[in-house]
């Protein structure tokens, strides 16, 4: 049995007949056919079985996971943080690794050897430029980690 969103798009396979009493409420309709395709995904109806392209469901899977992995990817970028050797724990995302890159460089041409800066428990703190350098690098380095890994 086939139910199809009534926009046609959306496409559901359902053998399960305890599924049907749904369909409505979905905003599903039930039609027949012996061949159709899904995402372009070919499946077909073989003696009231479903019959599925696996070499383009193995590439949807592989996809779909590709796609979780850079959802993960993502998440722990955004999340970043970095612990250097002083005990304190830095934001390493993007964007703050982009302001310790502006501190720095800040610094080098102020001649300041330390700077106020905001952890990621959101304490601030005296740190010094050498110790804000290496957290720029511990996050360069954990992102390519995150990226490449």
């Amino acid at each position: 049995m086939i139910i199809q969103n009534n926009d046609g798009k959306i496409t559901i396979v359902s053998m399960a007949t305890e599924m049907l009493p749904i369909h409505e409420e979905l905003g599903y309709e039930l039609m027949d056919a012996p061949e159709f395709d899904v995402s372009g995904k070919k499946l077909a109806l073989v003696d009231g079985e479903v019959v599925v392209d696996t070499a383009a469901m193995d590439k949807l899977a592989v996809d779909t996971e590709a796609k979780e992995l850079k959802a993960a990817k993502k998440v722990l970028l955004a999340e970043l943080t970095v612990v250097t050797e002083s005990g304190n724990t830095f934001d390493a995302d993007d964007q703050s690794r982009a302001n310790m890159n502006e501190a720095i460089t800040a610094a080098e041409v102020l001649g300041l050897t330390e700077s106020e800066w905001k952890l990621a428990d959101n304490s601030v703190v005296t740190v010094s430029v050498d110790e804000i350098k290496e957290a720029l690098t511990l996050g360069i380095v954990a992102k390519g980690e995150i990226v490449l890994g």
